[in-house]
């Protein structure tokens, strides 16, 4: 199949807020994906890297099905402050951009995704179609869930949209 093309201007967007699931992320933000130092506690697996989260990414509608799951997807430490830590991804075979943010201070979590939307739907492979097709379907009441395994704690991070996706072109250039 050849390449699709697209245009770097025209995406399809959503994001929300949540209240931060904070035990967890706080354990992480401080002592990394190893873990919470312990008295005799030896992680069973120390992460490659451990400002790298590996991330469960599941869209739900909002009777709970799941419209779309991406496992392993990697979000790198972008930046951070003491009030604030975010990590961002990108999926390339779904054309997707994750951001998420854990804002300390104010208790939340905020997410931002960015699917790229192709200039021929023609040419989209599988992955990549499946990716805007469940997208494309989201409405209000759906949900996007962060699962991360640590050794600090589990991270579930639940998002409720409160819209349906928009699309998105910049400039005019689509």
């Amino acid at each position: 199949m050849e390449q699709a093309t697209v245009s770097p201007h025209h995406w399809l967007v959503m994001g929300s807020s949540a209240l931060l699931q904070s035990v967890a992320t706080e354990n992480y933000a401080c002592y990394g994906g190893g873990g919470v130092p312990r008295y005799g506690f030896t992680p069973s697996t120390q992460p490659a890297d451990p400002s790298i989260l590996t991330v469960t990414l599941t869209l739900c509608a909002a009777d709970g099905g799941a419209r779309f799951a991406l496992t392993g997807l990697e979000l790198r430490y972008l930046e951070g402050t003491g009030q604030q830590m975010t990590w961002g991804g990108f999926d390339r075979a779904r054309r997707l951009q994750v951001v998420w943010v854990w804002d300390y201070y104010r208790i939340l979590s905020h997410i931002a995704l960015r699917e790229l939307l192709p200039l021929n739907e023609d040419e989209v492979e599988p992955e990549w179609r499946t990716a805007i097709e469940a997208l494309r379907a989201v409405q209000s009441g759906d949900s996007v869930i962060f699962d991360v395994k640590s050794a600090c704690g589990d991270i579930h991070q639940e998002h409720v949209l409160a819209a349906a996706p928009l699309e998105w072109t910049s400039e005019g250039k689509a």
